[in-house]
C-alpha cells in the first residue's frame, strides 16, 4: 500500500511539532506527560527575569517563565508563568524574583501562604510584595544620619589631633619608641655591614659543603640503596617479631586471666589458700617421717628381708 506525499509531508509535519513541543518543555524543565497551569505577576523591575527562568518553591523547581511582558499603563513587568498541575499555589502566596542577572541565575521564587487558603485558581495573579520607598525611608532617617555623621566626624578629628600631639611631643612614649627602633636598625646596619665578609664566607662554606654532598651522595649511591635495603628488612623483621611479641602478650595475659579466675592447678594454688595449707601440711609430715627414718631405719626395715630392700 502506498501514501502518497501529501500524507508523509503532513506526518512529517506532526511528527515534527510533537518532538519541538516536547523540546520545549524538556528545555524549560516542565514534566513532557504533566499538565501545567498559567498564573500571573508583576514587578517594579523585572531585574533581568527571561522567557525560560526557572519557577521554584522552597528552592525546588516547578514550572518556568512563559513571557515577560511591560504593562504601559501600570509601568509594571508583567510575567506569565507556568506551574506543574500537582503544585497548588494558595492565596496569601507572593512573588518574588531572586538570584543575580549578570550569572545568568535568576529565577522567580514563590513564597507559599498558609496550608489552609484556597489555591489560585489557573490565570489567577499572585503579588508581589509590597516595595519599600527608600528616598522615604532615607528621608526619615536623615536627621539621625546627619546627627551620627556629625558626631563619628567630630571623633575622629579629635583623634587625629591627639595623635598628632602625641607625635610631635618630645617626651612621649611614641618618640620614644620610634628612637629605640631607628637605634636598633643602625645597630643592625653596623653589624652587617662589618660581619658581611664573615657572612659571604659562610655562605660559600655552606655552598660547598653541599657540594660535597651531593658528589659524596652520588658516588657512594649502591652502597646508600644497599644500606636503605638492609634497613628496610631490619624494620620489617622488627614489624613481625612486634607481632610476634604482642601475640605472646595476648597469650600470657589470657594465661594471667585463667590463673586469676582460679583455672587450672596454679589459679587454684594462688586462689585456693586451704589447698596451699593442706600441700604444707603434708610437707612437714613427710620431713618428720624422713626425719624419723634416718634415726630409726629398723623400725621400718624390720618386717622387710634383704633381698627385697635391695
Amino acid at each position: 500500500m502506498k501514501y502518497s506525499n501529501e500524507v508523509k509531508v503532513g506526518l512529517s509535519l506532526v511528527l515534527a511539532a510533537l518532538v519541538f513541543y516536547f523540546g520545549i518543555r524538556y528545555m524549560q524543565n516542565i514534566p513532557l506527560f504533566q499538565g501545567s497551569y498559567v498564573l500571573e505577576t508583576s514587578f517594579a523591575d523585572a531585574s533581568g527575569l527571561g522567557t525560560g527562568n526557572p519557577v521554584r518553591v522552597n528552592g525546588v523547581n516547578v514550572g518556568t517563565v512563559e513571557s515577560v511582558t511591560l504593562d504601559p499603563q501600570a509601568r509594571r513587568a508583567r510575567v506569565r508563568f507556568r506551574v506543574d498541575k500537582s503544585v497548588q499555589i494558595p492565596e496569601g502566596s507572593t512573588a518574588s524574583i531572586s538570584g543575580v542577572s549578570a550569572l545568568g541565575g535568576v529565577r522567580l521564587s514563590i513564597s507559599l501562604g498558609a496550608p489552609d487558603n484556597a489555591p489560585i485558581p489557573p490565570g489567577g495573579f499572585v503579588p508581589s510584595p509590597p516595595e519599600e520607598d527608600i528616598l522615604a525611608q532615607l528621608s526619615d532617617q536623615a536627621p539621625v544620619l546627619a546627627a551620627r555623621t556629625d558626631s563619628l566626624l567630630r571623633s575622629a578629628n579629635q583623634t587625629l589631633e591627639d595623635a598628632q600631639t602625641l607625635f610631635k611631643s618630645p617626651d612621649s612614649g611614641v618618640q620614644t619608641t620610634l628612637s629605640s627602633i631607628r637605634g636598633s636598625a643602625d645597630a643592625l646596619s653596623t653589624l652587617l655591614r662589618e660581619d658581611l665578609e664573615q657572612l659571604n664566607e659562610v655562605v660559600a662554606n655552606t655552598e660547598l659543603l653541599t657540594e660535597e654532598l651531593g658528589a659524596l651522595v652520588r658516588d657512594n649511591r649502591d652502597s646508600l640503596n644497599a644500606t636503605v635495603d638492609n634497613v628496610n628488612r631490619v624494620l620489617s623483621q622488627t614489624e613481625r617479631n612486634l607481632v610476634v611479641l604482642e601475640r605472646t602478650s595476648t597469650n600470657l595475659d589470657r594465661i594471667i586471666q585463667k590463673i586469676d579466675e582460679g583455672e587450672g592447678t596454679i589459679g587454684r594454688l594462688v586462689n585456693d589458700p586451704s589447698l596451699y595449707v593442706r600441700l604444707d601440711s603434708a610437707a612437714t609430715r613427710l620431713n618428720t617421717i624422713l626425719d624419723d627414718f634416718q634415726q630409726q631405719p629398723g623400725r621400718y626395715l624390720k618386717d622387710m628381708t634383704l633381698v627385697r630392700v635391695f
